[in-house]
């Protein structure tokens, strides 16, 4: 009898065939939507602030913030699944360190964009297919005006608006890298409710400000500034970069802004300012540039954010300096912000041609 030598199996691989690794990565990309709500749930609900003091149990937890307890457990799981809050035991919940900038307080606190994100942007989302086959934006289908003429009828969102822009941003960081000069006014275009123009005064006695933007966001700005011991430094104006900017400023600003707009409206307000500018003033563009890196890129991601709710678009160096030059402006330097966030502003300096 022949006796047969027993083959070892081979070990079981802990590693998933590739087309199940290939399909997760689909599902994952399927269930962005839902991981996306759930995130604005816990912002909208002021979750992390309820957090803030330490864990507690969804009962609790709930009870303080308006919320089914089940129901939000299970929003909760869903986001400790991701990452974003920890579930140290059953049914009790914590903060970790990306919950924290769920947190109103936090400096670049991603709340107020996370809330944008979550309501009319996502809607949004329903008529994607329109910008898909046309280029053009869902939002106009979806609400039946741009963008920005609907916050500007409607309080709430204007509010939620002026809080994302003035709050989620690196502007600080690149701001310390500027020279602004010690005297002199900085007009700043499309400047919200001050929060570029407050971090460059605040250290700056010798400056004064220019703070321009629709007139429906000058009294939250008035508001803002008073706040910041700066109102009597800084005008308020009314008015749209579309029709002029106003005149003798030594230093502009434009931070956050181009990108919400298509070529053709970028080299409008850069027209604008360039008219307004004497020869001896600077301009500074403060915005977060497109680059190309391995694996996810959030910049990709906001692009697209962009297209289908502004008709707006982020850009390349190369794509802003082109636009610049094309305004009448002749670039002296770029600026990156020393910041881990891929979307963190970097600032173009020119000056006219």
């Amino acid at each position: 009898m022949t006796q047969v030598s027993a083959v070892p199996s081979a070990a079981p691989s802990s590693e998933p065939p590739p087309q199940l690794q290939d399909r997760a990565v689909i599902m994952r990309l399927m269930f962005g939507a839902w991981l996306q709500q759930a995130l604005y749930v816990a912002a909208k609900l002021d979750v992390a602030d309820a957090l803030a003091d330490g864990p507690r149990d969804i009962e609790a937890l709930a009870g303080e913030v308006g919320a089914d307890p089940t129901a939000l457990a299970r929003f909760l799981r869903a986001l400790v699944s991701a990452g974003v809050f920890a579930e140290p035991s059953p049914g009790r919940f914590e903060l970790n360190g990306p919950a924290e900038y769920l947190r109103s307080s936090v400096p670049n606190t991603h709340k107020y964009i996370a809330i944008l994100h979550g309501e009319e942007a996502y809607a949004a989302c329903a008529e994607v297919l329109h910008t898909a086959h046309t280029g053009r934006p869902a939002f106009d289908v979806v609400y039946g005006k741009p963008y920005f003429s609907y916050i500007a009828e409607d309080p709430k969102a204007r509010a939620t608006f002026d809080a994302a822009m003035g709050r989620e941003t690196a502007v600080p960081l690149v701001v310390a890298q500027c020279d602004f000069g010690a005297e002199g006014t900085v007009v700043d275009v499309g400047g919200g409710v001050g929060a570029l123009l407050a971090a460059v005064l605040v250290d700056r006695p010798g400056l004064t400000g220019v703070l321009f933007d629709l007139p429906e966001s000058s009294d939250a700005a008035r508001e803002h500034l008073a706040g910041l011991g700066l109102a009597a430094r800084v005008r308020v104006v009314g008015g749209t970069a579309f029709d002029s900017v106003p005149a003798g400023g030594d230093v502009y600003t434009i931070s956050r802004v181009l990108h919400d707009f298509d070529d053709e409206q970028v080299l409008t307000i850069l027209g604008n300012v360039r008219s307004a500018m004497s020869p001896s003033a600077r301009l500074m563009v403060f915005d977060a540039l497109l680059t190309e890196r391995p694996g996810f890129n959030p910049g990709r991601m906001a692009d697209l954010g962009m297209l289908m709710v502004l008709g707006g678009r982020y850009r390349t160096e190369a794509e802003m300096r082109d636009l610049l030059s094309r305004a009448g402006f002749r670039v002296t330097e770029v600026r990156h912000a020393r910041d881990a966030d891929p979307r963190a502003e970097s600032v173009l300096e020119a000056v006219p041609a």
